[in-house]
């Protein structure tokens, strides 16, 4: 019976008046009282829900309705109940005070009770269209315009001023699924409204703002003419300090109005590619859309479109890049990598396919063809009597998910009838973070196969070392850029230098890619790196172009020695030189427990040896009367194909002379008489081991020393460098130019984007200074973001200019996240001659330096004074 009708609160302290109201207005609805406002708000705020409309006397003891309506204001929820105020006498400053106090109807005693109902039913009629008009227009939980209503409102905002340029700015909550599962959903909804209220008083007060969904807002604000980095870093400071955490990262994506005649729905999608186009960029807060984006997803539509049909076609083909085995450089195994031409759109990068596979899921079926392809390969070498070096295959996130692994390569292996040990399976570091437990039961089941497992992109940025005390891999195999930017720090300053040691204690080969020159070559062998992969050797080429290598050339392994059975740990090679074949025999005897000796009873057989195995010999003990002429060109030979590090040396002689002498004329590090009997070799022993740590010793004291005046970061003199090679200046190299460099806006950088980006730009411009300048010039890292350069011959202020201006210039070809635009300001000084102290120089180009940042700020001033 009650199940349809409303509730009405009658709040009147008088029982008759009461009692009246509660008569006429039982047959329509359910009634509450109450004799005052206290009692009546104990009732409001049990039954809130249930009460449709509240008629209240003012004059009542204990709490009047005045008080009772500043209580219901102050609450959101409380407020939005309609409130009829019932008044002793017609009287127009009651009626004003109650409508201000928030009443929304009053009516006079006494009552009437036609006139009532009819205010009664009108009013509840009224809210609750009020209610449903508000339901269908604005967000429950924030309050907002919902999606549907912005889209209306602000497509009226733009046409009803067409004199005016909008921009609609959006805004995600990076991993906010995250928060949500961190703090709960409670917590995410309430972060969501601070978000909606910090929005409408921003944007809110010029413009309009709506939830989309989710994460998802949007506002639409007159255009400005100029959006930056700088603006969405303080607005997610200010919004961070307002929901009291550093936990939460906002990104923005701009729409600006450009007459293109889009409906707001569109300008809304378009700000969601923006946003989704810098998503887990670091430093990265806003992006504009701009055509571009358009332009990459029309790509992408593209990509999709043809990547089933191309792979039905085989347009994908295998590449391989060789790896190299650092200690003797032969081939020792190959990446596989896909390369993609398309007989309409040609040759497509990698780059460009491989993120729409991973985002459409097409990744897995490449995979499992590139898998075959491999397989394939290893049997076509197989067959042909080709010797075999195992091949790596990558392994994506989804095909962990989606695949059963050790099926699928059971079954390949079964098919082409290859050796598991054959195929390297290659699981990018950053997927164990993703599920460890998973991955790890996989790699478990892969290895008791016999497949070798390889941990690529080690060193990339996540938790290398805890992962390794979690799973067993075969080979770590180490990121571009840790080998890049390990091999320019000197060996005993580098990580890289334990990482390979752990490696060696817990069993495991490992690989560095990216190796582009000789002298990362040497330092990574030097420090026992076992392969080496990168454009030093070979790019990437043709499957049919690595078998020829493997075919022509006596480079590749032995066939039955694949990458995990090499030895990790090799004996050191002894050069013996002597024409005695007792004295060699007995010098083997004393050598060859630490040694692989290398012997030769002349000159030129000696010079074949070293020729033949100069990275490899440690030690060497030559003969001074060898047949054929002067040993010290045999050894003046030794020295230069040996460099550039000093390999000891014993020159050992039968001639009864005086070794002081034959050592004082040779350029070696001891001399003996040579080995008659064995009564002899515990001397040789210790002399040979005494050498050894004298070279090592004295290796070590020529790295510090070099270390002293070299600045670690930039491989540049450093300022006690400076000073000596400023005391090695001549005459002949005046007239000269002196430079100082200040890089501009450093702190900043490194404020808004971590000390590591800092260190980017400082090696950046050491690189660039060094490459740009002449092998003799003085090139110098000051201190911080400061740098010397001395360039000799130099003869006009305009020549010195002009050179400032060029080097300045390269800074701007740093690439930097953001806005950020790196730039350098320099001061130069022209020196004509040593009549002015080159210290003294130095602080001239300073002041011109100071006055370049001030006057004509990334640009180069000369000294004038």
């Amino acid at each position: 019976m009650h199940a349809n009708k409303k509730t009405v609160l009658v709040v009147e302290d008088n029982l008759i008046n009461r009692e009246i109201l509660i008569e006429f207005l039982k047959e329509e609805y359910l009634i509450l009282e109450a004799e005052n406002g206290q009692e009546a708000l104990e009732i409001i705020e049990k039954r809130r829900e249930e009460i449709s409309i509240i008629l209240l006397d003012i004059n009542m003891p204990v709490m009047d309705g005045y008080t009772l309506l500043k209580v219901l204001k102050k609450d959101p929820e409380l407020s939005f109940i309609p409130v009829i105020i019932m008044t002793q006498k017609d009287s127009e400053a009651d009626e004003i005070e109650a409508l201000t106090y928030g009443a929304t109807d009053f009516i006079s005693k006494p009552f009437k009770p036609k006139v009532i109902m009819r205010r009664i039913a009108n009013i509840i009629t009224l809210r609750e269209t009020a209610a449903l008009i508000n339901q269908l227009r604005y967000d429950h939980m924030t309050g907002l315009y919902n999606k549907e209503y912005f889209y209306k409102v602000a497509q009226d905002l733009i046409d009803s001023n067409t004199d005016k340029k909008y921009a609609i700015i959006g805004s995600n909550i990076e991993n906010f699924k995250m928060y949500n599962e961190t703090y709960g959903s409670q917590e995410g909804d309430k972060l969501l409204c601070q978000v909606a209220m910090y929005l409408k008083n921003t944007f809110g007060k010029n413009g309009l703002c709506g939830r989309i969904s989710g994460d998802r807002f949007v506002c639409i604000v007159e255009q400005e003419e100029n959006y930056s980095e700088e603006d969405f870093r303080n607005i997610n400071r200010e919004l961070n300090e307002k929901i009291h955490t550093d936990d939460v990262n906002f990104i923005w994506g701009v729409y600006e109005d450009n007459n293109s005649g889009e409906s707001v729905n569109q300008m809304c999608d378009r700000v969601k590619l923006a946003i989704d186009s810098i998503k887990g960029q670091y430093g990265k807060h806003y992006c504009i859309y701009d055509e571009s984006l358009m332009e990459k997803i029309i790509k992408e539509k593209n990509i999709t479109d043809i990547m089933e049909e191309s792979l039905e076609n085989g347009d994908f083909e295998v590449y391989l890049q060789p790896k190299h085995i650092l200690r003797d450089e032969r081939i020792g195994g190959a990446e596989a990598l896909v390369r993609w031409t398309h007989p309409q759109y040609g040759f497509m990068s990698p780059a460009e396919f491989i993120p729409v596979f991973e985002k459409n899921g097409f990744i897995v079926e490449l995979d499992k063809y590139m898998w075959d392809k491999c397989c394939s390969i290893l049997k076509e070498w197989k067959e042909n009597n080709i010797s075999l070096v195992p091949i790596s295959v990558n392994v994506s996130r989804l095909d962990i998910l989606r695949l059963d692994l050790p099926q699928v390569f059971k079954e390949l292996i079964e098919k082409y009838q290859v050796e598991p040990k054959y195929i390297h399976i290659e699981i990018t570091e950053s997927l164990y973070a993703d599920s460890l437990e998973n991955i790890a039961s996989t790699i478990m089941k892969l290895r008791k196969m016999g497949f070798i497992v390889e941990m690529d992109d080690f060193g990339s940025g996540y938790s290398s070392l805890g992962v390794l005390g979690q799973i067993e891999v075969d080979v770590l195999k180490l990121d571009v850029d840790f080998v890049q930017n390990e091999t320019k720090k000197p060996i005993h300053k580098s990580v890289l230098k334990h990482v390979i040691e752990m490696a060696r204690e817990m069993n495991m080969v490992v690989v560095a890619e990216g190796v582009e020159t000789l002298e990362q070559v040497e330092w990574l062998r030097r420090i026992g790196c076992d392969y080496a992969q990168g454009y030093y050797y070979s790019k990437a080429i043709p499957h049919k172009s690595f078998n020829e290598l493997l075919m022509n050339t006596s480079q590749a392994v032995d066939k039955d020695a694949p990458i995990d059975s090499l030895p990790v740990q090799e004996k050191k090679y002894f050069l013996l030189a002597d024409e005695e074949k007792n004295c060699r025999e007995l010098s083997r005897i004393a050598f060859s427990d630490k040694y692989i000796i290398l012997e030769a009873e002349n000159k030129d057989e000696a010079k074949e040896l070293i020729k033949e195995h100069r990275r490899e010999i440690s030690a060497a003990m030559i003969s001074m009367d060898l047949p054929g002429g002067d040993t010290n060109e045999l050894i003046q030979f030794f020295r230069e194909e040996t460099g550039p590090w000093r390999v000891p040396i014993i020159g050992s002689t039968s001639s009864k002379v005086d070794l002081m002498e034959i050592e004082m004329d040779a350029d070696v590090e001891d001399c003996t008489y040579k080995p008659r009997d064995e009564r002899c070799l515990p001397c040789l022993k210790k002399r040979l081991s005494w050498l050894q740590t004298m070279s090592d010793i004295e290796e070590k004291e020529r790295i510090l020393k070099t270390e002293a005046h070299i600045d670690y970061q930039t491989q540049l003199l450093n300022r006690r460098g400076l000073g000596l090679e400023m005391d090695k200046i001549a005459a002949r190299d005046y007239p000269m130019a002196v430079y100082m460099f200040d890089l501009d806006d450093l702190k900043p950088v490194n404020d808004d984007f971590g000390h590591e980006t800092g260190d980017c730009m400082i090696s950046f411009f050491g690189n660039a200074l060094r490459t740009n300048t002449r092998p003799g010039d003085v090139l110098c890292r000051y201190g911080g973001d400061e740098f010397v350069a001395i360039l000799k011959g130099v003869k006009s202020e305009e020549i010195a200019l002009k050179i400032g201006n060029e080097l300045c210039n390269l800074m701007k070809k740093c690439k930097l996240p953001g806005d950020f635009n790196a730039t350098c300001s320099c001061g130069v000084a022209l020196v004509r001659d040593s009549s002015i102290a080159l210290k003294t120089i130095i602080k001239q180009a300073d002041e011109a330096m100071y006055e370049a940042k001030v006057k004509n700020r990334g640009k180069c001033c000369l000294y004038s004074k």
